[in-house]
């Protein structure tokens, strides 16, 4: 296989840390360079720049013409003028600068170290991974394209979604994961096993509420309702007190005429008497008294029939009608509310039966859902305020559980490339560093840890502030 390597006034642009290249070409130290510096190894410190692209023909006169071409210009190195290839006016160069940088972003640290690094003939673009092939190609007009294959050459349909993939599975850190909140622990379980509870959560926390709210109102009717007493006496309609007081006020008005009379007769009586007198004493004036007398007579003889013709009415009973009327009518009242309150708690208990059976049925979908979903390790579940192991809260795992758990969970991520990225390893102990190693090993995956440590077993030493 011919190495393409770019040659210019005899040098490769091209180094290798530690072993060299198979075909010897390249500068080779006994290091891995950081981007800074494999950048100047590998003689890529020059810029590329846009020029105006000319086509030559022959004038009328014979003589060569050259004329600009209005659409393309030619990409061309700054430190030999070598001509790299023709694309559109709207290309933007990418430098070999912009590149490293890149290459650091996508880590994620700023001290990065590489093992090789070059330019190829063609402009092709190589990087090979673990189990992918990634391939980048430029042409001359300005295109390219984008390919992703295994070891055996297989491709994949998306290349640009299997990167994407991959940059977001590397960022997974189990031992950040271990400290999320359970809600948090418990969003991030439900995207690994394809889970979607939003608007099952949402209806649930709908129907709580207002089967709270209606509970809330049965205690409320259950507690007017105790407090209201039956009466088993009283009538079934409340008794008219302003009826009885104007049959009342009649008898009142009957029996004050009749003693009206009485005093009357007895009035009339006092003047007979007195007549009978006058007639005695008066002599001379009898014949009038007599007449006096005859017309009172006739007077007190209707009177009489009168007074004879009424009865005195009884007061008794209707009073007594009065004075219990109010307390007869309490009791109807009393009752009417109590049969009032009792249907509203009847209605109120049935919905808030029917709320339940909703909330039931709910739990039943996701308790459905969860015995189906593929959990990465047996026991892991969640609950509504987040994860949960063994039926019991995430939090109250032991450590070497949550993070067994959080390891499982990176590495089921993302199958493909079991890429594991542990920041804080400085925390790790030893114990927990051999679970980690034996679960990487079982998952054939690799596992990334970053620790500050004074030993010697570490990739990049930090001292001072600067690169050993």
């Amino acid at each position: 296989m011919a190495h393409k390597i770019s040659q210019v006034s005899g040098r490769a642009e091209a180094m290798y840390a530690i072993t060299p290249a198979w075909h010897g070409l390249g500068v080779t130290v006994d290091h891995a360079p950081t981007s800074r510096e494999a950048f100047k190894l590998a003689g890529l410190d020059w810029d590329v720049e846009t020029r105006e692209l000319f086509f030559a023909g022959i004038g009328d006169n014979g003589q060569p013409t050259y004329n600009p071409v209005a659409d393309r210009v030619a990409t061309v190195r700054t430190d030999n003028g070598l001509c790299l290839g023709v694309v559109g006016k709207q290309y933007k160069v990418v430098q070999n600068s912009e590149l490293f940088t890149w290459c650091d972003q996508l880590v994620g640290s700023g001290d990065v170290r590489y093992e090789s690094a070059g330019a190829l003939k063609d402009g092709r673009i190589v990087c090979e991974l673990d189990d992918l092939v990634i391939t980048r190609t430029f042409t001359a007009a300005g295109g390219g394209s984008l390919t992703v294959a295994n070891k055996e050459g297989a491709k994949y349909s998306s290349p640009q979604a299997v990167l994407d993939k991959l940059v977001g599975k590397m960022s997974f850190d189990p031992l950040a994961f271990a400290r999320m909140a359970p809600k948090s622990q418990g969003e991030t379980l439900r995207q690994l096993v394809g889970l979607d509870f939003t608007k099952l959560d949402a209806d649930r926390r709908a129907l709580f509420d207002k089967r709270t709210a209606v509970n809330g109102m049965v205690k409320t009717l259950e507690g007017q309702l105790a407090g209201v007493p039956f009466h088993a006496d009283a009538p079934p309609a409340e008794v008219s007190v302003a009826g009885l007081s104007d049959q009342l006020g009649a008898m009142r008005d009957h029996n004050a005429e009749i003693d009206r009379l009485k005093t009357e007769h007895s009035q009339a009586m006092t003047r007979v008497n007195a007549a009978s007198k006058e007639i005695a004493r008066l002599e001379e004036a009898l014949a009038e008294a007599r007449k006096d007398q005859e017309t009172h007579a006739r007077h007190a003889d209707g009177v009489l029939k009168q007074i004879e013709s009424k009865r005195v009415a009884d007061l008794t009973p209707i009073q007594q009608q009065i004075a219990g009327a109010e307390v007869a009518n309490r009791k109807v009242r009393d009752n009417a509310r109590r049969s009032e309150l009792a249907l509203k708690l009847d209605d109120t208990r049935e919905e808030s039966d029917t709320l339940t059976k909703q909330i039931e049925s709910i739990d039943g979908m996701k308790a459905n859902a969860l015995a189906d979903a593929p959990f990465p390790v047996p026991g892991l579940g969640f609950s509504e305020t987040g994860v949960t192991l063994k039926g019991l809260p995430f939090s109250q795992a032991s450590s070497a559980e949550q993070l067994r758990v959080s390891v499982a969970m990176g590495l089921a991520m993302n199958p493909a490339l079991k890429v594991l990225l542990i920041r804080d390893g400085s925390l790790l102990d030893d114990a927990s560093l051999k679970i980690v190693a034996e679960m990487a090993e079982q998952a054939d995956g690799q596992v990334w840890v970053e620790r500050v440590t004074n030993g010697e077993a570490v990739g990049i030493v930090i001292e001072d502030g600067a690169v050993k």
